[in-house]
């Protein structure tokens, strides 16, 4: 089949050679590099769907997704525990996960409702007793294992800007717009 093809093509040149070379001459140089663009750009995107594996989409099944992180994860002093924000299958999450086994838990989701989820992961307590995560107007406190006995205390209308552990029963934060707090007994405003 390809030597029938270039066979074809051998007679065809020999026959209009001399009148071919004169119209391929005579072309525009504008139109030899639109038709070497298309032809370079045409071959990238064969070789392209060529080379990729006949199973991705299993592939990809198999890994499972990769969502996207949002903002900085937190690491607990000893390394065992890391909190994120991650997209879920609903929106925005906060996980929780050990380190030691890979394991991942969702300790808050959050719907995709709008731009603003409010989400974000603090640094952990100095002695790695409790993690805290903001939802919108509140701040969560947790310990990793006892998620149910979490405490939620509000936070000033524009959020917060910085957290910061003073011990493990206290914690400072300075909001957007500028007023310092302190948090402490059992987290309760001081």
């Amino acid at each position: 089949m390809v030597e029938k093809l270039a066979m074809g093509t051998v007679r065809l040149v020999r026959r209009e050679g001399p009148g071919l070379v004169r119209r391929l001459s005579s072309a525009a140089l504008g139109r030899w590099v639109a038709l070497g663009v298309v032809a370079l750009v045409g071959g990238r995107a064969l070789w392209v769907s060529a080379t990729r594996p006949a199973h991705r989409h299993e592939i990809a099944t198999a890994f499972g997704s990769a969502g996207i992180l949002y903002g900085q994860p937190q690491a607990d002093q000893m390394g065992e525990h890391i909190t994120y924000v991650q997209q879920s299958d609903k929106g925005l999450a906060v996980f929780l996960c050990d380190t030691a086994t890979g394991q991942a838990e969702v300790v808050h989701e959050e719907p995709e409702e709008g731009v603003d989820f409010g989400l974000r992961v603090w640094p952990w307590s100095p002695d790695t007793g409790g993690f805290i995560y903001s939802v919108k107007t509140n701040l969560v406190i947790c310990q990793p294992g006892l998620r149910l006995s979490a405490t939620e205390v509000p936070i000033p209308p524009g959020g917060i800007r910085a957290l910061v552990w003073v011990d493990p029963e206290t914690i400072t934060y300075l909001g957007n717009k500028g007023d310092l707090q302190l948090l402490r007994s059992k987290f309760g405003v001081a």
